[in-house]
Order: C-alpha cells, then sequence, then structure tokens
C-alpha cells in the first residue's frame, strides 16, 4: 500500500479527524448522482474486493449516470461498476483516487484504490455529480 493510505483506511465513516493531505468524503452524509461522461486513465492496486470484481492493472475509469464504471483499457468493456449509492466515502491524494463500498456490493465490502495522475479531477467531478443530483432533488 502506497504511503498516506493507512491513514486514509484508518479514518471511520463520520469521522472528522482526516490527514490533511487526503480529502475525503463521508457518502453516508450526501446522495447519489451525476451525469458526467467523463474517462480517466487508472492503475488498480491489488486487493481482496478488485479480485473479486475482476478489475486489475490499467484500467479506464468513467463517471457517468451516478455511478463509477471501470473499463478494460484495450477493449473497452465494462468489467465492474459501482453506483454511487454503494460508496460509503471517497478520497484523493496526489496520485491517488479511493473509495469504499458497502455490503450494498453484491462482492462485499472493500477498498478501490485507483493510481492516477488525475486524482484531483475524478475526486471533483464526484462531488459535482453529488451536487448536480441534490439540486435536482429539490
Amino acid at each position: 500500500m502506497m504511503e498516506g493510505h493507512e491513514k486514509y483506511d484508518s479514518v471511520e465513516v463520520g469521522s472528522t479527524e482526516v490527514d490533511s493531505n487526503i480529502n475525503v468524503v463521508d457518502m453516508t452524509k450526501t446522495t447519489s448522482g451525476g451525469n458526467q461522461h467523463d474517462k480517466f486513465q487508472v492503475i488498480i492496486e491489488p486487493s481482496q474486493l478488485t479480485k473479486m470484481c475482476a478489475m486489475e492493472g490499467e484500467m479506464t475509469l468513467s463517471i457517468k449516470d451516478k455511478a463509477l464504471y471501470f473499463k478494460d483499457k484495450n477493449t473497452g468493456i465494462t468489467k465492474y461498476w459501482f453506483p454511487f449509492s454503494w460508496i460509503r466515502r471517497f478520497g484523493k491524494d496526489d496520485s491517488v483516487f479511493s473509495f469504499e463500498v458497502g455490503r450494498k456490493c453484491p462482492n462485499g465490502e472493500g477498498h478501490v484504490i485507483c493510481i492516477t495522475k488525475k486524482a484531483k479531477q475524478i475526486h471533483k467531478k464526484c462531488i459535482k455529480g453529488l451536487k448536480e443530483k441534490k439540486a435536482s432533488m429539490k
């Protein structure tokens, strides 16, 4: 695991103690949403969850239709998708976007860590999608 992830992994949902280098969004306190169609190249760090979801190595992450889609970089075939409603929280640091899914995920709880130079942009797009959905519900 890369430096800084231990602090992210130990943050509890609803906690106010967060490392200043990592921006965490508690998904249990927001609504899901967003209709972005953005694509980002990421490298998936292996974990029990990513193995069960057939996600590995270089992939394309798309943010659209209230979900994060992970596609095979070469074929474009969607390997797995995570609706925002499954995501408990997500965060970023300089070169990593990561998120935690809860028991709503058919493959169980766990973390997905994406190594990317675009972590900040991915994080912003996720927040934007949440805000758009919340505004449309008013």
